[in-house]
């Protein structure tokens, strides 16, 4: 099968359509045929952004769902590189593999927790339940592990909807509005402090062993500005 192109999403068709693509993209990722599971999540993604962006027949109720289901999709874009990631002999032999598997087990699980909040859907319930068992994977393997948990002082937040500062605007963050999550955008902070605890905020700040020598921590990753929905604001 050659990966799509184009798939014609309308207000009429887009829930069937969706439906349909979430069914097939899983069966050839069942099938461990990731390009052709690709193709559909890149397309669906690429439509999905266009329509929350520029097009006018989606209204609120519209563009709210969109979003849920482009989350999806993009979960489900981060579940095959999962497999991609893991379908090679030895992978787990690879640091660079084993680090990049652990942030992207921790993007999916995000998206997927958002859309059965808001969607439920039994596809997404194994997805939840195939990360699981990876999780207990790792721990079995490398532990519990320690993070990183940084004290920033936020000096200037403003809200992503309308761009104003937090304390002057009336929207709540996390609240969907017209088919965009509200978040608080951190514009200037200063750090004050860096800990290492074993309970995290965001499991994806882990330090690795092959990344410690002695009291010093190499590749140390935060994700201040993350979210489920980051991926609209790429450009591909």
């Amino acid at each position: 099968m050659q990966m799509k192109n184009k798939i014609l999403i309308t207000k009429t068709n887009f829930k069937p359509i969706s439906f349909k693509y979430f069914t097939e993209c899983w069966e050839y990722i069942q099938a461990k045929r990731f390009k052709d599971a690709k193709g559909i999540s890149t397309t669906l993604l690429n439509e999905y952004k266009k329509i929350l962006k520029e097009n006018t027949w989606a209204e609120d109720d519209d563009k709210s769902l969109i979003l849920v289901l482009a989350i999806g999709f993009k979960a489900i874009d981060d579940f095959i590189e999962i497999g991609e990631i893991t379908t090679p002999e030895k992978w787990f032999e690879k640091n660079d593999l084993i680090e990049k598997l652990w942030i992207k087990l921790w993007d999916c699980k995000e998206r997927v927790d958002y859309v059965i909040d808001n969607f439920q859907g039994d596809l997404f319930v194994i997805v939840s339940k195939k990360l699981e068992e990876l999780h207990k994977d790792f721990l079995e393997v490398y532990g519990n592990g320690i993070y990183a948990s940084p004290e920033f002082l936020i000096k200037k937040e403003t809200c992503s909807i309308c761009d104003l500062d937090v304390r002057a605007c009336l929207h709540i963050s996390g609240h969907v509005y017209s088919g965009a999550i509200c978040k608080y955008v951190v514009k200037d902070f200063e750090m004050r402090s860096i800990s290492l605890v074993t309970v995290p905020k965001d499991p994806r700040c882990r330090a690795w062993a092959w990344n410690m020598e002695g009291r010093t921590i190499k590749g140390m990753a935060f994700f201040f500005n993350s979210g489920v929905d980051s991926f609209l604001n790429e450009d591909k």
